[in-house]
């Protein structure tokens, strides 16, 4: 079966979690332990991460995060889980 390129009509963003470029301990914890990277090309691009990991990242590395992006992330969790989705998807840009 071939992978066919669709042309993009509509993409609809909230307000950014966290800055690629700034929140450093974020994406290095990412890095670390997701394939978050993986699908971004020069850190631009559609990608996603568990919930679970982002709740495993706050507990691990919550104290070196700002707490402007934890609150981000608190939110961005509690839709997620409020819409029964286990992965968050991120568009990067």
């Amino acid at each position: 079966m071939s992978v066919r390129a669709h042309r993009v009509i509509n993409i609809k963003t909230a307000d950014a979690t966290f800055d690629m470029w700034h929140d450093v301990e974020v994406v290095k914890w990412l890095e670390r332990n997701t394939g978050f990277l993986e699908p971004l090309f020069d850190g631009t691009g559609l990608t996603e991460v568990r919930v679970d990991d982002l709740e495993e990242m706050l507990e691990e590395i919550g104290d070196k995060i700002s707490e402007d992006v934890k609150k981000n992330l608190v939110k961005d969790i509690k839709i997620a889980k409020k819409q029964g989705n286990e992965f968050i998807s991120y568009l990067c840009y």
